[in-house]
């Protein structure tokens, strides 16, 4: 098993049990957060592509939560459907879950706004800082002396190239 998809697995559920403590995060991690996993682990990204992505949610996120204040209807999501499209767009994000992240003050309808992108940028952030120091790790452990021993084994530590 790849120990990046582990630490993406551990981090949805470490954010779900934290969910189950704060209600109003549950619509803002699920089944978005998970996608922004599968996303992250999957794809070999530049950082700045990834801090890319992370800046476009949390700007999608914001302009869901405008419109949504402004008027909490169907017009609202053609327009935010139509400026998240436009964005990816022309920034190149590749990340289709920055849609679902713009729409979800229509389907949660949060008492709080601003805590939406406040959740979805600390999330991402958090994700994007965990990847990290899995990626780092696998690094490191592929240099040890006995990882090819335990992933002969265990077939836990996947080989990854050293820079």
């Amino acid at each position: 098993m790849n120990i990046k998809l582990l630490s993406a697995s551990l981090f949805l559920m470490a954010t779900y049990w934290i969910s189950l403590k704060v209600p109003a995060m549950h619509m803002v991690f699920y089944p978005t957060l998970g996608a922004f996993c599968v996303l992250f682990t999957t794809r070999s990204f530049e950082r700045i592509e990834i801090v890319k992505v992370i800046i476009g949610a949390a700007v999608s996120s914001v302009v869901g939560c405008l419109f949504y204040f402004i008027y909490p209807g169907a017009l609202s999501i053609l327009l935010v459907s139509l400026l998240v499209m436009w964005a990816n767009k022309k920034y190149k994000l590749n990340a289709p879950p920055i849609m679902a992240i713009a729409l979800i003050p229509f389907f949660s309808h949060p008492q709080h706004l601003w805590l939406t992108p406040l959740f979805v940028f600390l999330s991402l952030t958090s994700l994007f800082v965990l990847i990290g120091l899995a990626d780092a790790a696998a690094r490191h452990a592929v240099k040890l002396p006995f990882a090819q021993e335990l992933r002969k084994k265990y077939l836990f530590i996947k080989s990854v190239k050293t820079r």
